[in-house]
């Protein structure tokens, strides 16, 4: 019997051995060199392509955009030519995808999509900078990618992103000489049916072919654009976001206004962006989803400052690492570190802000106060105050006739990133009186080994009482929201 047994046992090991031999030899594959192609309209443009264990003689175009015929196929020189349509009429599309399919040589069917469309194109290579705002639709946004001396890039990638749908089609592209130096990505929908403005954040990264990360840079993609009017405000000499960084709106008219308006969180001197709240109201700490390239879910990542984390290396190598620490005002960053990683005075290279803006000093913060009207003269009217700006999550601050929303976003805690927004401790007021919300700026202001941050509050038993306070030293292990004021 036992014997028997092992006859079947090997039998079947035999069966499923040829089968996944079968399968290896059946199965091929048809690599692209491009995700996407980007035309003027009757504009031809050429994508080539590897074969692997295929019958290219089976090769064909089986899906295409409205409009889009002209494609034609060389498997002698492994090319792919498309044309354009000359005009776009009704009956046409603008974009859409363009499917191949082929058999391989043991007769599997295999395919490959390309993205095709007539698209804005936006070049961004003379804006080299830590971060990127993209505010156009359905725009095909050419990036630098500066490298220092010796990192060679094998392949861009998505590490992390708020939306699945925020980045389409990220390629890394080459110069004239075949030389990596930029990088092409797409903000829009796939189709001419669907043509939703997708805002959000990501972090994309350059990585070699061991999958280290060279450098790495913030996307911002957001209908706000600063440029534009009403986009800044101007105080105390500067021209500053009236967005924070990372935000999608700066307003408190409702639930969804709040959630977006809050933006990222920064450790003091760090370029890497932490994601923001969950909820519109911070319950729980929480923070918002975020997704890898495959769009699997993936989170913030607490991780304890020593000597070995609290490098620019280490950060660089872990984009999600939140480095907290035991005690309040202290550093995430190790004494190895070079400081200032701020400058009040200039752009700083790790400076997290758009290409023409930095982080704001503290001189841009002096004398913002609370717009809103809080007098009130009896116990009635402070308990309708107290009802008027509990939700809020924030106060309309003005300064030299200008005024702008600012999120009560909190702090991330530098214990162990949650996000913190009800209490103030260090103010004079009792546990607990300071609710429900606070707001935490950072500066590029230091003080020794502290640095300064923006503040303001409300104290709900006493509204009247509620109040900013600029130049706070806080540790930076603080995880705050940032404002950008122009270069």
């Amino acid at each position: 019997m036992r014997k028997l047994t092992w006859l079947v046992s090997m039998a079947l090991a035999l069966v499923l051995t040829m089968a996944s031999c079968s399968d290896d030899k059946d199965t091929g594959a048809l690599i692209l060199d491009h995700s996407a192609l980007y035309f003027s309209e009757g504009e031809s443009l050429t994508v080539g392509f590897t074969p692997e264990n295929l019958n290219l003689s089976t090769l064909s175009a089986t899906n295409k955009p409205k409009g889009w015929d002209d494609v034609k196929i060389d498997t002698q020189k492994k090319t792919i030519t498309i044309t354009a349509p000359a005009q776009i009429k009704d009956d046409m599309e603008t974009s859409g995808t363009i499917r191949f399919s082929v058999s391989s040589t043991g007769g599997v069917v295999t395919s490959a999509a390309l993205f095709v469309g007539i698209v804005n194109k936006v070049d961004l290579r003379d804006k080299a900078a830590n971060s990127y705002l993209l505010s156009k639709n359905e725009t095909q946004y050419t990036l630098p990618m500066p490298l220092d001396e010796g990192m060679v890039p094998a392949r861009v990638s998505i590490l992390w992103q708020s939306d699945v749908s925020l980045i389409k089609y990220l390629q890394m592209e080459k110069d004239a000489n075949g030389t990596p130096d930029h990088i092409s990505l797409f903000i829009g929908a796939s189709s001419s049916t669907d043509k939703t403005f997708h805002e959000g954040n990501a972090l994309i990264g350059a990585l070699d072919s061991k999958g280290r990360i060279l450098k790495s840079w913030h996307v911002w993609v957001t209908k706000y654009d600063p440029e534009a009017k009403d986009g800044t405000i101007e105080v105390n000499g500067y021209t500053m976001m009236t967005h924070n960084m990372g935000a999608l709106a700066s307003s408190s008219k409702d639930k969804e206004s709040i959630l977006n308006s809050y933006g990222l969180y920064y450790q003091w001197g760090n370029k890497h962006p932490f994601i923001g709240p969950l909820y519109y109201d911070c319950k729980n700490g929480a923070s918002a989803s975020m997704f890898d390239e495959a769009k699997k879910r993936i989170f913030l990542e607490p991780t304890a400052a020593t000597a070995e984390t609290g490098t620019l290396d280490y950060l660089m190598q872990h984009p999600r690492a939140f480095l907290t620490t035991e005690k309040k005002d202290t550093d995430w960053a190790a004494a190895s570190v070079q400081q200032p990683l701020w400058s009040a005075s200039s752009k700083s290279a790790n400076d997290p802000c758009p290409k023409g803006w930095r982080v704001a000093p503290a001189a841009a913060f002096e004398g913002l106060t609370i717009k809103d009207n809080l007098n009130a003269t009896t116990p009635e009217e402070e308990e309708q105050l107290a009802t008027d700006y509990r939700y809020k999550f924030g106060w309309t601050l003005t300064a030299d006739a200008s005024e702008s929303f600012f999120s009560a976003a909190g702090r991330k805690s530098y214990l162990d990133s949650k996000i913190q927004n009800y209490y103030d401790d260090s103010l004079p007021t009792r546990f607990g009186e300071m609710q429900p919300w606070v707001g935490y700026y950072w500066t590029a202001d230091t003080e020794g080994s502290l640095s300064k941050a923006f503040c303001f509050w409300l104290k709900l038993d006493d509204v009247k009482a509620s109040g900013v306070r600029n130049g706070r030293p806080m540790g930076r292990a603080n995880g705050m929201m940032v404002r950008c004021v122009r270069e």
